[in-house]
């Protein structure tokens, strides 16, 4: 009887399968490790910082008149926007704000033009922050439909 178990132990079919299991968790294992080590972003999951504003640049209000809310700068903008519109006459603007008293006018100051793919216009405007008047020359730019940015901005009043 011996005989007849030693031999077919031997003989199992069963040997090199009870092998392959052995090493299955140990393949698993490393293959579950190896995701741990695969870097894909996730920005949908991650919120995105808010870009910090320094003073490097200043806003667009500041190039203006320092005193100038972003209130003002609301209404000062939508001004802006009018009469540069290339489809307008370039007639003057008004906007003042009842809240802090802040006024002035914006008028284009010749036609549009085309710098670097983006629709340029000159302006002149007047501002009044709670002091004296400030006259200004300057132009902006915009893309496509998309709002007037200041460019260049020089006062007309500190000139002497």
């Amino acid at each position: 009887m011996d005989q007849c178990r030693g031999s077919f132990t031997a003989a199992s079919p069963f040997s090199g399968l009870r092998s392959l299991i052995r090493l299955l968790p140990i393949c698993l294992l490393a293959s579950f490790s190896g995701a741990c080590s695969i870097n894909l972003p996730m920005t949908s999951l991650v919120p995105e910082p808010e870009p910090e504003t320094t003073a490097s640049i200043a806003p667009n209000s500041a190039m203006l008149s320092p005193g100038l809310s972003p209130s003002d700068w609301d209404l000062a903008s939508t001004a802006l926007d009018k009469a540069l519109d290339p489809q307008l006459a370039g007639a003057a603007t008004k906007w003042s704000n009842p809240e802090t008293g802040a006024r002035g006018v914006f008028a284009a100051a010749g036609p549009a033009y085309v710098r670097d793919d983006r629709v340029c216009r000159a302006f002149k405007a007047s501002v009044a922050t709670g002091g004296p008047e400030k006259l200004l020359i300057g132009s902006a730019c915009r893309v496509g439909a998309g709002a007037w940015r200041l460019q260049k901005v020089k006062s007309l009043t500190d000139a002497g």
